[in-house]
């Protein structure tokens, strides 16, 4: 796809604003001193502007530019005077601006003449030749109607003007590429029409090419005219500069646009883009660039050679540009080839506010982490747990109400024992005194709430490392893939200068054809490389169990000197600056490692519940359980048969009290249960040695992933700078190579070959950071040392006690 003038169509917009306030700064800034500089030839440079005195751009910005360049290049050899006199400003007006010109033309005064507007530079190219050096850098197209252009200049005696490759043609075939239109409303300031005959018939050639209507749409300085000339039935909207349009009035237009859901392309391209329009193709102005192109040319012309035989391009990196908060408001969408060819403004919609750092993605992951909650729920089991074991050493109280009735047989043949109807009630108090079994189970459910603790803060870290990982992934994706646009627009400017070194006649179509392939190939990996990027976001939001599709509006890049990360401020570089205190801090990290680790702090409380087990098992042998326990009962009512006792003749047997108690002391040891307690020992005895073997065999694959992953970190570290040298000498190359083959010196294979080295030298540098910081997250989670749940005061112990251990280890 081709890519429309870019830079200087930026200009165009700009420069034909009027410029408001003189130019006597500037001018007693750079115009010398005559008694001084009397030795100098004189130099009077003449300016025609198109518009008046009202708007900025041109004297506070261009003029400036003009006179600092042109007075810094030639001051020893001339004396450089851009008089006020010869500043003619033509208020809009094309018979003006044709006035001033043939004034500055026929003024003897005047050496050089530069046209500072577009309309004024249309009007240099549609004449000539010139007795004197004419320089116009406000060109929009060479392939205009009367716009001179021949083997890549003007071909008119001491005629320049500069322009960017490409031309209405161009525009339309991206227009033609965006949507199916049949019809086109081009907005134009109607002084076009006036200063370029057969501008119209040319525009209407130009879309009809591409199988489109031309409707053309005269704009002055407001938005409602042209608004006015919309019908319903517009389709798509092409935007010429809109020479006399204030920055107001251009923003109006641009959001009724919106409104009315109406696509649009800028001929000025990313800036108009940026304000809302939904596409362009210019890139963003170098002003300085130009300005000293201009200058230079004015030297030259002064040394004597013809401006007519100087080159007119001026190449830029032109690429599509689309703003996807227009499209989305208009409802229109790109497709995937345009979508990945083209620079995207507000790519992300403004509903996702969403500004998430390293750390956020992983406190945010383990707060909602369904794992994490169940393992959070079996801590709290277990600890309840503890408080039930303990439960057995307490007292333990019992209450009951009993309501009892029998028959009355049963009852009269009782003699008072067993009333026919009877209410009593209890109350028990039990107490161990001593128990082993009891304190051997309360002690080891203990321990297990640790080894419980311990696990939830172990996956906690595996956690915050695969959280961690997924936020670098999905920023290293995001890179990588914008390598590769940026490659893709590599080539699409690579074909752009093919096919104006064979329109020139310097090169020849098989070059053309083999960028066309490039641009294909490029644009499939571009492809690839988003997809890439959209699933490690996928795979990043199911991490933090958010919504899949759901679009990060800024994912902050880490920094590595961040006070919150162990590498902040440089404090860690005095303990790692050469092999032997590298080594020290190894040893030192495999130290704290080992001490911080919750898989061996789990070991150990398994390995001390179980060893407390053992223990119990031995002491079952001889220790008794202990326990006291008493009663009170007392009867609340008996009624009916057999409530009465047997009754003898002279003799008085006691009544039955209604209360009564007891008290019991039980001391109890088993004798023989079958082996089951030798047994029971035995089991426990060798669960103890495999948990302490488990957690030796931990703590070794602990240290090595601490000394592996170090020796990593070091390694990663010392290719970032490499990586990002060899990738500044790729880029440095690429750009003379590109200098050289649009000079027809390099070929088409010397391109491919720098570009191919740039491109893998920048996903290796861009790699190189994302590999040190998955290497060193690696290293963090194997020492259980990781940043994001340190504090500042514990990062503070942290480096004493570093500090400390290499004092010790002098």
């Amino acid at each position: 796809m081709q890519r429309s003038a870019s830079l200087l169509k930026i200009l165009l917009l700009v420069s034909i604003l009027v410029v408001s306030g003189p130019l006597a700064a500037w001018q007693a800034a750079v115009a010398p001193n005559e008694g001084s500089q009397r030795e100098k030839k004189p130099l009077t440079v003449g300016i025609v502007t198109d518009g008046d005195r009202r708007a900025l751009p041109v004297e506070r910005q261009f003029m400036p530019l003009l006179v600092e360049e042109t007075t810094n290049l030639l001051e020893r050899e001339y004396d450089v005077r851009f008089p006020e006199s010869k500043i003619l400003r033509s208020n809009w007006s094309v018979p003006e601006i044709r006035r001033n010109f043939q004034a500055l033309l026929n003024d003897p005064d005047v050496d050089v003449v530069v046209c500072m507007g577009v309309l004024a530079t249309l009007e240099a190219c549609t004449n000539g030749p010139y007795d004197k050096p004419v320089f116009g850098p406000f060109g929009i197209d060479s392939s205009l109607p009367g716009v001179p252009f021949k083997g890549g200049s003007s071909g008119v005696k001491n005629l320049n003007y500069l322009i960017t490759p490409g031309n209405l043609r161009q525009d339309a075939r991206v227009i033609r590429t965006m949507k199916s239109v049949k019809r086109v409303h081009l907005v134009a300031d109607q002084l076009f029409a006036q200063i370029i005959p057969g501008l119209t018939k040319h525009v209407s050639d130009s879309f009809a090419a591409e199988g489109m209507d031309i409707q053309l749409v005269n704009a002055s300085d407001n938005a409602e005219q042209v608004l006015a000339q919309l019908p319903p039935t517009t389709e798509f909207v092409y935007l010429a500069p809109l020479l006399r349009f204030s920055d107001e009035e251009r923003d109006a237009l641009y959001q009724q646009l919106i409104r009315r859901g109406l696509p649009s392309f800028s001929l000025l391209g990313r800036k108009e883009v940026e304000r809302g329009v939904l596409a362009g193709t210019a890139a963003a102005s170098d002003y300085l660039r130009w300005y000293r192109r201009l200058a230079l040319n004015i030297q030259r012309a002064l040394m004597g050679e013809d401006p007519g035989t100087f080159s007119v391009i001026v190449h830029e990196k032109s690429r599509l540009t689309l703003n996807m908060g227009t499209a989305r408001e208009i409802g229109w969408y790109p497709s995937w080839e345009l979508q990945n060819s083209a620079e995207l403004v507000n790519e992300e919609p403004r509903a996702v506010d969403r500004r998430l750092t390293m750390k956020d993605v992983v406190l945010t992951a383990i707060d909602r982490n369904p794992q994490i909650k169940a393992l959070e729920a079996q801590v709290e089991a277990t600890r309840q747990a503890v408080n039930q074991v303990r439960a057995n050493r307490l007292p333990q109280l019992d209450a009951s109400v009993t309501g009892l009735q029998v028959d009355d047989n049963t009852a009269a043949s009782s003699f008072g024992a067993q009333p026919e109807k009877q209410t009593t009630g209890s109350v028990s108090l039990s107490q161990v005194l001593f128990s082993e079994e009891i304190n051997s189970a309360v002690r080891a459910q203990e321990l297990n709430l640790i080894a419980s603790q311990s696990e939830l803060e172990s996956v906690k870290l595996d956690l915050a490392e695969v959280a961690a990982n997924r936020f670098l992934n999905f920023l290293k994706a995001r890179t990588l893939y914008h390598i590769q646009k940026d490659n893709l627009s590599r080539s699409m400017s690579h074909l752009e200068t093919s096919q104006t070194r064979r329109n020139i006649g310097i090169g020849n179509p098989s070059e053309v054809y083999r960028w066309e392939s490039q641009v294909a190939r490029d644009k499939q990996t571009a492809i690839e490389s988003q997809a890439q990027m959209h699933a490690a976001l996928y795979a990043l939001n199911q991490v933090m169990n958010e919504p899949a599709q759901e679009l990060l509006l800024d994912a902050v890049e880490p920094n590595l000197m961040d006070p919150e990360m162990i590498t902040g401020h440089g404090r860690l570089q005095p303990y790692v600056a050469n092999a032997l205190a590298f080594e020290k801090f190894r040893a030192f990290m495999v130290e704290v490692g080992l001490k911080n680790a919750p898989e061996l702090a789990r070991l150990d409380a398994l390995i001390e519940a179980k060893r407390r087990l053992v223990v119990a098992d031995k002491r079952a042998y001889y220790l008794p359980t202990v326990a006291l326990q008493g009663k009170y009962d007392y009867e609340f009512d008996r009624s009916g048969a057999g409530t009465t006792g047997l009754a003898f003749p002279g003799t008085d047997l006691p009544e039955r009290e209604d209360d009564g108690w007891n008290v019991a002391l039980n001391v109890s040891l088993p004798l023989f249960q079958g082996g089951a307690r030798k047994a029971t020992l035995k089991r426990d005895t060798y669960e103890q040695l495999q948990l302490e073997m488990t957690r030796e065999s931990a703590a070794q694959n602990i240290e090595l992933d601490i000394r592996a992953s170090l020796r990593q970190v070091g390694a990663a570290a010392a290719a970032i700078d490499l990586s990002r040298a060899a990738a500044d000498a790729a880029r440095k190359n690429m750009e003379l190579i590109d200098d050289s083959y649009r000079k027809g010196v390099a070929s088409a294979l010397d391109v491919l070959d720098a570009q191919n080295a740039a491109l893998v030298a920048d996903q290796s540098a861009a790699n190189s950071l994302y590999d040190f910081m998955l290497d060193l997250i690696a290293f963090q989670r194997a020492a259980a040392n990781m940043d994001f749940f340190m504090s500042s005061a514990e990062r503070d112990a942290f480096f004493e006690r570093l500090k400390t251990f290499y004092e010790a280890h002098r």
